[in-house]
């Protein structure tokens, strides 16, 4: 088990009911860290349930998210700066999910004993067999409405390839679509 860096020391302030985090040279007030939690809570859900498939983990992975954050030394530049480090984090975080040793022994367990097999599979479902890339990309562009520029800037990499990463994405889910559609 993880343990989580308690070392912050905690200021309550008499005259008003301001509490700062503070680690090292960097402060972060409660209504900082609540504004975050607000805003992007939501948000960072969605992506991690799009990527783990299970409520519990997902919320874990976002509440880890917000951990890292309120531990992050380092200011922002602006609200972009923060977002895209957010959505980088939790992509990281649902990454390290996959990768541990528990997950990979219990992935050849079939999800839940009671749950029925379904022959019916939503686009969201032929999103997720995408590889990382083009599913995050498709994902940032369609289910969170975000511009290409946006998404390079996400994902740290050029908006050619995202484009590439949207149209091989597209193409495949096409096929995948075509071929389940023959099949029934």
């Amino acid at each position: 088990m993880k343990r989580v860096n308690t070392s912050f020391l905690l200021t309550v302030s008499k005259h008003s009911a301001k509490v700062t985090l503070k680690e090292g040279n960097h402060l972060l007030s409660q209504q900082a860290i609540e504004r975050v939690v607000e805003l992007y809570s939501d948000s960072l859900l969605r992506l991690a349930m799009h990527h783990v498939h299970e409520q519990a983990q997902a919320q874990d992975i976002v509440q880890e998210v917000f951990i890292k954050y309120a531990e992050h030394k380092e200011a922002f530049t602006d609200e972009n700066h923060e977002k895209a480090w957010l959505y980088r984090v939790t992509i990281n975080q649902c990454k390290n999910y996959h990768l541990h040793w528990w997950q990979r022994k219990r992935s050849a367990f079939p999800q839940s004993a009671s749950s029925t097999v379904q022959d019916d599979h939503s686009l969201l479902d032929e999103v997720r067999k995408l590889p990382s890339n083009q599913r995050n990309a498709i994902y940032f562009f369609y289910y969170e409405e975000y511009s290409i520029k946006e998404i390079a800037s996400l994902m740290h990499t050029k908006e050619g390839t995202v484009a590439s990463w949207l149209s091989r994405g597209r193409k495949t889910l096409k096929f995948q679509l075509e071929k389940g559609d023959g099949q029934q």
